[in-house]
């Protein structure tokens, strides 16, 4: 190829290389990072400005619970590491569910296991299945992530057991 159509075609592959680099990097190849995720759910679930938050981190899961301060409403968000070269997190769910509003939501991914609660039950505690107790306030929403697919019972303040639901 002579100089000249060379001199002609080069900017043009630099163009389209650098049209394929930003592609990719909008993809988002590599997750977000634990300390961008709240900003990453409240922008992508579109969480009213205001509203207070709940949130759990474990090694493979993280999940935030939003809400206005009366309750009334909520949306969730629930990511995790891919396994591999991964360097983020990456979203796997979130919304609004109608079991968060009453219930327990569990949410289970490679060997962890994340509750999401508004707490109208008014849980105040969580039991592991190695005998750990974990206190919650009975008074506001929780997030609770925990490794091992083991069930974890949880009790109101009169000591009555709390169902959990799968979502």
């Amino acid at each position: 190829m002579p100089i000249k159509a060379l001199k002609k075609v080069l900017p043009w592959l630099g163009i389209a290389l650098l049209a394929a680099l930003l592609w990719v990097w909008s993809q988002n190849p590599f997750g977000t990072s634990l300390a961008d995720l709240e900003a990453d759910a409240r922008q992508s679930q579109q969480v009213p400005e205001g509203w207070a938050s709940a949130s759990g981190t474990g090694d493979h899961l993280a999940a935030m619970l939003f809400y206005p301060e009366g309750g009334e409403r909520h949306i969730f968000s629930v990511y995790a590491k891919n396994s591999g070269l991964s360097f983020g997190c990456f979203f796997r769910a979130g919304g609004s569910v109608g079991i968060i509003d009453d219930h327990i939501a569990l949410f289970q991914e490679d060997g962890e296991q994340a509750y999401l609660s508004m707490n109208a039950s008014g849980v105040c505690r969580a039991v592991t299945a190695q005998g750990e107790t974990i206190p919650i306030d009975s008074g506001k929403p929780f997030v609770l992530v925990l490794p091992g697919t083991e069930a974890v019972l949880f009790y109101d303040a009169a000591g009555a057991a709390v169902d959990c639901y799968p979502i």
